[in-house]
């Protein structure tokens, strides 16, 4: 979903998009944008919703300008995320790998967990970005190691979507610095912080 002023969009790869949608988006005052194409599933008519996705004022040059003009992005790894950030519009990255780089500060990331299918254990952050799994970006492999992958719930990520309007209005909670001590032991980069809400869930089998 966009922001922009008061406005939002975002591009759903999941049915978790209506969810978000209704959330603090549109009850904050904004207008929320969903981008897309028309192969994916319309939304239901929801107030202060539009679905850009399915109207026919889709153009390349309106999509450009709507991710310059938002106020800020919920979407998936893809174009529109690396666009937005290129523009200086922060964005929430859902649903990404772990050993992924996000590219700003201004922006926050819920990684996919991972989790062991035997055991049903869910793999700490130093394990998520060390091999075998660092720099793995698509998953393919993760079955040969027993590991399967657990996408962001809508929850978590009107989870973020708060998040992001309290950073945005000065409210961003400080950034855990047991985080910042993974990436720095496993020699990885790090920029942009994990949302705190989505760690703040999985805490003990994140960091222990």
């Amino acid at each position: 979903f966009f922001f922009k002023q008061k406005t939002a969009y975002e591009i759903p790869k999941r049915d978790w998009s209506s969810d978000v949608c209704s959330s603090d988006l549109t009850a904050r005052g904004g207008w929320v944008v969903r981008l897309g194409g028309p192969e994916t599933l319309a939304l239901p008519p929801m107030p202060r919703v539009f679905d850009y996705a399915h109207s026919s004022v889709r153009a390349k040059n309106l999509d450009v300008a709507l991710l310059a003009s938002a106020r800020f992005l919920v979407g998936t790894p893809s174009g529109p995320a690396h666009v937005a950030a290129c523009l200086g519009t922060p964005t929430i990255h859902t649903n990404g790998f772990a050993s992924a780089l996000i590219p700003t500060s201004r922006d926050i990331w819920l990684p996919k967990l991972y989790r062991e299918k035997r055991s049903g254990r869910l793999l700490s952050l130093a394990e998520m970005i060390s091999p075998p799994f660092a720099g793995d970006i698509r998953g393919s492999g993760f079955g040969d190691y027993g590991v399967e992958l657990v996408g962001n719930s809508a929850e978590e990520i009107a989870d973020a979507v708060d998040e992001m309007f309290d950073r945005l209005e000065g409210g961003a909670p400080a950034d855990d610095p047991a985080v910042a001590d993974v990436f720095q032991n496993t020699r990885n980069l790090h920029i942009a912080p994990i949302s705190a809400r989505f760690l703040a869930r999985h805490r003990h089998a994140l960091l222990g």
